[in-house]
């Protein structure tokens, strides 16, 4: 089968300076379950105790895992576990979220569970007693913090983390990419390696793979370059991800790169990294790839590749051109580095997944590649709306109880809040407040911006003060429940001549229990009312009793 032409975009980025002085914001490496912090001697990175990003949980020791992974924490009540770090809002971030089982229960069951990152399904974590699995994602944030958070998706399987890393990326790195979408990684690796490379190599803390060939012919050279240039590369890859590379002994055949098999394995043991299994069919990808010289007296124009999209076999033919017609051969440059942009969607029913790196017509040097990196693009949620946020905030300030309740309140289905229930909206709204014996004490907080709720449950709980007045200015209300709690003061004039259905009873504190509603069902009316309908009907059976006699 040939290769089908312009069924993808391939942009060669130009060397030339597009990124700012680098300036790492965000450097934040969290040891799940440890109760002390630790410097890793290899990396040097120190990692730091979960105590001051989450508040419940229950903390284990891993005697199989070694480092980050001697320690985990597991959620055995909450729907959504989330873990808050602060961020700053608008900033590129690379979320990166751990998981080594280890059979640190001794149940030999490694548990399933569901992945989330500021409200987005991230994936599902398919654990192991012997290898750990990362996940990781590049992202905009949206506001001050970001969330990671496990879900409980199947019974009995208790979610639960290793390590979270969240490292903040210069702006115009992975930029081909509208910032309401993130990129979710499947594969990243640097081929001919010896070894992974990470930070500090890797400013930003990627972990390239070292990657060995399985292909017949295709074998790793090292570069012959003493020094590698990489500040005018887009992405900046590490030196020593690009210090080796992939190439033939001739320029018959080309490098195969079987893109399908990052998305049909749920898990890839040879990197340690989960992807998951898709049953959309038309998946979109960002991929990027690196090129440069090993040979110095490769002389320019002895080495020219173009890049090409075909089956999963190894025979093939280029007799339809390459993937672009527009975009010239690429010349690897000795010395530096040349990144290729790939744009491209691939679907599990076809056979056209692979891609191909093949010498030009004319190229006396087989085709080389030093790296590349596989990302699955995702559209990003638009969160809960802000007025809910900010008003669920205020709650969670005011009562002690409800500050384990992190992360997007909403999003994404079916891992609301407990406590809530949303609007199935691409912006959700909360339209009831279900907080009936959550022990809450203290005053209740101003939360006049949730405009969209139509029932509020607080009955059986401690709350004080004053029954707010704004609570009768919420556009929808329909029910309001403040029964056996300590409101005291008076009966808000907002909350008389309305259509709310509002239960005060046993609230001994209050000073004047009258309301004075619309509706005509008698348990609404006022007090006064009802003891005066009672002397009416007093004073009529009597009239009527002696006019009978």
């Amino acid at each position: 089968m040939g290769y089908t032409p312009n069924t993808l975009i391939v942009a060669i980025v130009l060397a030339i300076p597009l990124f700012t002085k680098l300036s790492l914001t965000t450097f934040v490496s969290i040891n799940c379950g440890s109760s002390e912090p630790f410097t890793d001697p290899q990396t040097n990175i120190t990692w730091t105790q979960d105590d001051a990003y989450i508040e419940h949980g229950q903390s284990f020791n891993v005697s199989l895992g070694l480092g980050t992974f001697s320690t985990l924490r597991a959620f055995h009540t909450l729907k959504k576990n989330c873990y808050e770090i602060e961020v700053q809002k608008g900033e590129k971030v690379l979320t990166r979220a751990s998981f080594f089982y280890g059979n640190y229960d001794n149940k030999f069951s490694p548990p399933m569970f569901d992945l989330i990152f500021d409200g987005n399904y991230w994936g599902t974590v398919i654990t192991s007693i012997s290898d750990h699995v990362d996940y990781e994602a590049i992202y905009v944030t949206k506001g001050n913090y970001t969330n990671v958070c496990v879900s409980q998706s199947n019974p009995n399987h208790i979610p639960f983390i290793s390590s979270i890393e969240v490292r903040g990326l210069d702006p115009q790195m992975y930029n081909h990419l509208h910032q309401n979408h993130s990129l979710i990684l499947l594969s990243r690796r640097a081929f001919g390696a010896n070894q992974t490379v990470r930070y500090p190599d890797d400013v930003y803390d990627r972990i390239w793979i070292a990657k060995n060939s399985d292909q017949e012919f295709i074998y790793s050279i090292q570069s012959e370059a003493l020094d590698i240039n990489i500040s005018t590369v887009e992405d900046q890859p590490p030196k020593s991800a690009i210090q080796n590379a992939f190439t033939l002994p001739n320029t018959t055949f080309g490098i195969q790169y079987n893109i399908s098999s990052l998305l049909q394995s749920t898990s890839d043991t040879n990197n340690n990294y989960s992807n998951y299994y898709y049953n959309n069919n038309n998946v979109p990808l960002y991929i990027n790839a690196y090129f440069s010289e090993v040979m110095e007296n490769a002389t320019t124009g002895t080495r020219s590749i173009q890049i090409y999209r075909g089956n999963n076999n190894n025979n093939y033919n280029n007799n339809n051109g390459p993937f672009s017609s527009s975009s010239r051969p690429i010349i690897p440059p000795f010395g530096s580095v040349e990144e290729v942009h790939i744009n491209m969607s691939i679907s599990l029913d076809s056979s056209m997944n692979s891609l191909y790196f093949h010498a030009s017509p004319g190229s006396t040097l087989p085709p080389l590649i030093n790296a590349a990196e596989v990302y699955r693009i995702e559209p990003l949620a638009q969160g809960t709306d802000s007025r809910d946020v900010e008003g669920l905030r205020q709650l969670r300030l005011a009562f002690k109880t409800l500050s384990e309740w992190k992360g997007d309140p909403c999003l994404p289905f079916p891992y609301a809040w407990e406590w809530i229930q949303c609007t199935a909206d691409p912006k959700p709204r909360v339209k009831a407040l279900n907080l009936s014996s959550y022990d809450l004490h203290g005053i209740l907080p101003d939360m006049s911006s949730m405009d969209a709720l139509e029932i509020i449950d607080l009955h059986n709980n401690t709350i004080e003060g004053p029954i707010p007045e704004f609570l009768g200015f919420l556009p929808l209300l329909r029910v309001l429940n403040l029964s056996y709690n300590g409101f005291n003061g008076y009966i808000p004039n907002s909350l008389n001549n309305t259509d709310i259905d509002i239960d005060i009873t046993h609230l001994p504190e209050l000073k004047n229990v009258s309301i004075t509603t619309t509706s005509d069902s008698p348990t609404r009316m006022s007090f006064e009312l009802h003891i005066l309908l009672l002397i009416i009907a007093k004073q009529v059976l009597i009239s009527l009793w002696m006019n009978f006699q």
